[in-house]
């Protein structure tokens, strides 16, 4: 219960983070008297330091690897990252600070996605739905505090988030000291050679389910509008697909006991495939955008649990994956626009059901992949 705690709260709060540099980057303009292009960097500081923090714990050596060790360290970059944010005398301070975060963000989202994905027996797959449904929570959370806190300003949000994470701190020294992860199923693990396609064949497909979810929440706006919505109402379908993402994670995280986690992200992929297609028709778009979220939600945290059964589950496993979907949604969105520019609007739909069906038909060679793996393992 201890885990599942501090899991909780950093999650709420990584989460509400990540989503208040988009409000708050008027301010930012405002107080330092920067373009828009240099705002900008404070999303490419958080980026660039998320990616750091999530490979880095795949090339320590294994005593530093430990749960309480790195949650004790991330959280520390976390709250310090903020801090400077929230305490920049001028510009460029907060992109380092971004930077800071970002490492503390990406190492807390490994820790813990690694130790949900099968510390909690057969619970584990629901354990972590509902890990990253708080994520989603602090995702639309984030936002409304910067409007009621700082009427859209950014000193306070992030230096109250600053403090949080330091209560937080303490609680995570009951951590456990390391992350043993049996192999799945009680089988043997099939040797590491064997392993590498399969952990490849999945950071393809966490890179495209990235670049998808990423590039919805980037772009849906700017469809919408096109078919005829005023900027508010795109802005109001656009909230609504992110909320269908997060109830999405909370009514699959009972599913998850019951239903295979494979099927459950395959069919939802299959789904979404049609939905995305469905956007192209203006009189259903923001009823399909928000059926695509509905879809989507779940398909992350089950994936993270299919790809620690396919390969032994540890921390190094989960951070390849994970540094997949974040180059996804990095990479993948800029391409699109580039797309948006040369064709046209009327692109995006066929763009997003291509990346749902390139994630879906990945992921069932996966499948196949697999019962072959445990064929190997026990033979």
């Amino acid at each position: 219960m201890q885990t599942a705690f501090v899991g909780f709260a950093l999650f709420l709060l990584i989460g509400a983070t990540a989503a208040m540099f988009g409000p708050t980057i008027p301010a930012f303009r405002s107080t330092f008297h920067i373009s828009a292009t240099a705002a900008g960097l404070l999303l490419g500081g958080h980026f660039a330091g998320s990616l750091l923090g999530t490979m880095s714990p795949s090339f320590l050596p294994e005593r530093l690897r430990a749960p309480r060790t790195l949650t004790a360290v991330a959280t520390l970059c976390f709250a310090l990252g903020c801090l400077t944010i929230g305490s920049a005398p001028s510009w460029p301070v907060p992109v380092a600070g971004a930077g800071i975060e970002g490492v503390g963000w990406g190492g807390i989202v490994i820790v813990f996605n690694a130790l949900f994905v099968s510390g909690f027996g057969s619970r584990s797959p629901t354990m972590l739905i509902l890990l990253n449904a708080v994520y989603g929570l602090g995702a639309i959370l984030g936002p409304t505090g910067v409007a009621l806190l700082a009427t859209g300003g950014f000193r306070l949000p992030f230096l109250l988030v600053t403090a949080v994470a330091l209560a937080v701190l303490p609680f995570g020294l009951v951590l456990p000291g390391n992350a043993k992860v049996s192999a799945p199923s009680g089988h043997p693990t099939p040797s590491a050679s064997v392993m590498l396609r399969p952990l490849a064949v999945f950071i393809v497909a966490f890179f495209l389910y990235g670049g998808l979810e990423a590039g919805i929440g980037a772009w849906e706006p700017t469809h919408l509008i096109a078919t005829g919505l005023s900027v508010a109402g795109a802005a109001m379908v656009t909230s609504v697909f992110w909320a269908s993402f997060t109830l999405a994670r909370l009514v699959a995280a009972p599913l998850a006991l019951i239903v295979n986690p494979e099927r459950l992200v395959l069919g939802c992929l299959a789904v979404v495939v049609f939905l995305a297609l469905a956007t192209r028709v203006d009189a259903i778009t923001p009823a399909a955008y928000t059926g695509c979220g509905l879809f989507l939600g779940p398909v992350f945290p089950l994936a993270v649990v299919w790809s620690g059964r396919t390969i032994r589950a540890s921390q190094r496993v989960t951070s390849f994956v994970i540094s997949g979907d974040l180059l996804g949604g990095a990479v993948l969105p800029p391409f699109l626009g580039q797309l948006v520019m040369s064709v046209g609007i009327q692109a995006l739909p066929m763009a997003f059901a291509v990346l749902a069906a390139g994630s879906f038909s990945i992921l069932l060679a996966v499948q196949l992949m697999g019962r072959r793996l445990i064929a190997i393992s026990t033979s």
